[in-house]
């Protein structure tokens, strides 16, 4: 059984569609972005995303920064993250395409249903296109991604990921990246100082190491961003080890080239307590910079690119110690 509703106004006047089968509960908000705004494990009755308790979504301003709207759930970023100047055109904050509406069609059957979304960006001129699909009895979301340069000039750019997890200091972060690079930005925890280190051991300035798995208690009010410079495999995941539930992405590697990670643990006000895991195409978060590096690409005019990717959600598991491209997790 698979079944999708469109509501009007159901979240906060928002029109949303809900995909449901009997393992999960999708709400996905299009004109704010094209956003899942909550994934839900239906065995437990258990959201998995986080839902900012302080804002109710709602449309936002183009160019707004993101920070002062961030209503949680999942967006995505393009052609940039940091604002910035692209090709003599000023990007705002976290991209073009995370504040607009996105159209959409609902294909479904009683096997399957696939929402397709996709918007063009007013500054960049790139169409992007998503696509999610339940199927029925699966406790995972099949997606796919388009993006196309319908310009006539090349397009430096990232694309990243942002779902955000609702955690708690019984929750640790897993993922098949090696070496991660701790950005100066934030509280860090105890002692720790920014740079490369080989993952999950981050040493300290007192010469002991943090383990960078664990999520913290709120009282700490750690606030952390790093990213990855190399990966073994495409995966990531966080896990509560108090109820065994848990939520992780099965993505190419080829393509995302490397793990974003952002940690409150009441770093951002005392009931900001997620991590965002955020596969990206490339680093630092300044594309320009980036560019210069190597390690951010040009999407050429007239070009397009794609990925496919799992989201799944897994019970029973105290850790992850990988996630194949079917979506299955071991520990």
């Amino acid at each position: 059984m698979s079944i999708a509703v469109i509501r009007d106004k159901i979240c906060s006047g928002n029109r949303t569609i809900i995909l449901e089968n009997e393992r999960l509960s999708v709400i996905i908000i299009p004109e704010l972005g094209g956003k899942i705004w909550q994934i839900t494990y239906k065995p437990k009755n258990k959201p998995l995303l986080w839902n900012n308790p302080e804002l109710r979504p709602g449309k936002v301003a183009f160019g707004e920064q993101f920070e002062e709207v961030f209503f949680g759930g999942w967006d995505e970023l393009f052609p940039n993250d940091m604002a910035e100047v692209l090709n003599g055109k000023a990007q705002p904050d976290h991209g073009e395409v995370w504040s607009l509406p996105w159209a959409f069609r609902v294909d479904d059957s009683s096997a399957e249903i696939t929402v397709h979304m996709w918007v063009t960006a007013p500054i960049s001129n790139c169409k992007v296109e998503k696509w999610v699909t339940l199927k029925s009895g699966a406790s995972k979301l099949g997606l796919r991604y388009k993006i196309t340069n319908l310009s006539d000039t090349d397009q430096p750019f990232l694309f990243k990921l942002h779902p955000a997890l609702m955690t708690d200091e019984h929750c640790r972060v897993d993922h098949g990246a090696r070496t991660m690079v701790m950005e100066n930005l934030g509280q860090l925890r105890g002692g720790i100082r920014s740079g490369p280190y080989e993952w999950p051991y981050l040493p300290a300035d007192n010469g002991q190491t943090q383990d960078m798995r664990l999520c913290l208690p709120p009282s700490t009010k750690v606030k952390e961003i790093q990213y990855s410079k190399e990966m073994d495999a495409g995966w990531c995941s966080v896990t509560n080890t108090r109820d065994g539930v848990g939520f992780g992405l099965a993505f190419d590697p080829a393509f995302f080239k490397t793990l974003w990670v952002f940690t409150s643990c009441g770093g951002w006000g005392e009931q900001q307590q997620m991590v965002i895991l955020e596969p990206c195409t490339g680093y630092p978060m300044s594309v320009n910079s980036g560019i210069e590096r190597g390690t951010h690409q040009l999407l050429k005019a007239g070009q397009s690119m794609e990925t496919g990717l799992v989201a799944v959600v897994y019970e029973g598991l105290g850790s992850v110690g990988a996630i194949d491209s079917n979506g299955n997790v071991y520990e």
